[in-house]
């Protein structure tokens, strides 16, 4: 009795472990600050271990690095386009790894799969991979839709753009002025590049560029490129603006009516089940005379 509560006690445990890997908390306040604060993740970066906290940090983002290996510039770009700081995704798959590594081992001893020391190892380390790598589904998800909604307010952006310099302004001018009056975090992050490049006196469109590239926006990558192919040729950026806020429009419009459309067809089978259901709910008491009387 004693040993089941204590292996109960045990699963629970890991459970909650992998959960707060998977589905870690909302931060609070002062960690929002201290995020805000902190300097960004760079490969030569040594983290001072001068708290468990710094320490756990600098254990989870060397094993990351060690386990991504050339795929890890694409996970610091899902990281950052999740608005999600690599630190905290580092330590959150630890969490993940411990936690599978506990589940899998007492589900294990539970149902008797586990009688060798080999083969309690062989699960725990396939219960860690599995749990290891869950995080990254999340992240995932978060990334693809932070670079729908960079998308969505870049068209909006260019727009801004286009209609301030139609105006009379120049393009640095008229950049910031759009970034400042839009909302959300994509402006930000768009305001704050253009700021940054402006102290170190970097063309704007440099900094977008590297921007787009660090969070794999191929819409920024873009409008990048064409900025500065508009600047070297001499072209006129104002009719490059709006030719591009106009195919963003388009492309979004087109987005749109391929999602509805899916989910239109989706409907056909619930729909399809509910007529079903109701046909032989009709039918039921017809079917059930036609028998009796045969018989």
């Amino acid at each position: 009795m004693i040993e089941a509560a204590l292996v109960g006690a045990l699963l629970a445990f890991g459970l909650m472990v992998l959960l707060r890997g998977v589905n870690p908390p909302d931060k609070t306040l002062q960690e929002r600050i201290e995020e805000l604060t902190a300097p960004s993740l760079d490969d030569e970066r040594t983290v001072d271990a001068e708290s468990f906290d710094e320490l756990r940090q600098q254990l989870a983002v060397r094993l990351m690095q060690a386990s991504k290996g050339e795929k890890m510039d694409q996970t610091i770009a899902d990281a950052a386009a999740a608005r999600t700081p690599i630190e905290v995704f580092a330590v959150d798959k630890l969490y993940g790894a411990i936690g599978g590594g506990f589940v899998a081992l007492l589900v294990g001893f539970w149902f008797g799969l586990v009688s060798t020391l080999v083969g309690g190892l062989l699960v725990t380390l396939t219960g860690a991979a599995i749990g290891y790598n869950l995080p990254d589904f999340e992240v995932k998800r978060k990334a693809a839709k932070g670079r729908a909604e960079f998308e969505v307010a870049l068209t909006a952006f260019v727009g801004l753009v286009s209609v301030s310099m139609s105006g009379g302004g120049g393009l640095n001018t008229a950049m910031t002025d759009a970034a400042t009056v839009g909302r959300g975090w994509v402006f930000e992050m768009l305001q704050e590049t253009l700021s940054d490049a402006q102290l170190r006196a970097e063309a704007p469109h440099r900094a977008l560029e590297r921007l787009g590239r660090n969070l794999q926006v191929d819409g920024l990558i873009e409008l990048a490129g064409a900025l500065g192919l508009a600047g070297d040729s001499g072209a006129r950026i104002t009719e490059t603006l709006i030719a591009r806020a106009d195919s963003g429009r388009k492309r979004m419009i087109s987005d749109a009516r391929s999602a509805a459309e899916k989910r239109s067809a989706n409907l056909g089978l619930p729909v399809g089940s509910l007529l079903f259901g109701w046909v032989g709910f009709l039918g039921y008491p017809a079917v059930v005379n036609l028998v009796t009387g045969l018989g």
